[in-house]
């Protein structure tokens, strides 16, 4: 783990906090960053099944 300081958007912050049922910030960029990824990893295999 490293520190990186950020600004962040602190009402979108709160919001995300809520949909995905994180503690902290770190909690919430962390959770959010892993949700994105999977989303795309998600969507590029499924066009590598669909061009396939």
């Amino acid at each position: 783990m490293t520190w990186t300081v950020i600004d962040l958007d602190v009402q979108l912050v709160a919001d995300v906090s809520k949909v995905l049922g994180t503690g902290t910030k770190t909690e919430t960029v962390n959770a959010s960053l892993r949700e994105v990824l999977e989303t795309r990893r998600r969507a590029l295999a499924r066009t590598r099944l669909q061009d396939g």
